[in-house]
């Protein structure tokens, strides 16, 4: 729901949290919201974590069965209104760290031996980071994140050794965190 503003956003989860209130038993016309929060959503940009509260009267006329019936019923309604927010990840699987080997790779065109970064060198060299950047320079978990999008996106990541470049190339660096 990406393409969704942060009013329609809200909306959706107004009536959500109202159908919810309905379900677990309280009477329609007497639910109000009573609390609305958006938050960031940590490391994710242009993202909001949006949790609604609605409170209302209890139907003490409603039936227990009732009551079963309509959270069964509702229950297939949430999963598919949750398919609609769920992300797809996947993650490359674990490696044994013991047995990890990097790929690298003689480039047929330079013959020089190039390291072809993975997700899992991406994940050990952030915790390695982490563990080393003890000069206050942050956690490093949002640059981790952008180069796996990177990788997942299909842009390729090497490690080539300074003297393998061209004279006069051109070599970035940055020592933020963000980047």
């Amino acid at each position: 729901m990406a393409e969704i503003s942060v009013a329609q956003a809200v909306e959706h989860a107004k009536n959500l949290a109202i159908e919810r209130a309905v379900d677990a038993g309280a009477i329609k016309d007497s639910v109000i919201i009573a609390e609305v929060e958006s938050l960031p959503v940590t490391y994710v940009a242009n993202q909001l974590r949006t949790i609604v509260k609605a409170v209302g009267e209890l139907d003490i006329n409603m039936q227990p069965s009732q009551l079963d019936d309509d959270e069964a019923d509702g229950q297939d309604e949430t999963e598919e209104a949750a398919k609609d927010f769920a992300v797809k990840v996947v993650d490359e699987p674990p490696v044994d760290p013991r047995t990890y080997k990097p790929t690298v790779v003689k480039n047929a065109a330079t013959d020089i031996q190039e390291w072809h970064i993975t997700e899992t060198d991406i994940d050990y060299l952030a915790d390695g980071c982490y563990v080393l950047g003890c000069a206050g320079g942050g956690s490093p978990a949002a640059s981790r994140i952008q180069l796996r999008d990177m990788l997942r996106a299909e842009h390729k990541m090497r490690v080539v050794d300074a003297s393998a470049l061209k004279a006069g190339a051109n070599i970035y660096w940055c020592a933020c965190p963000c980047m």
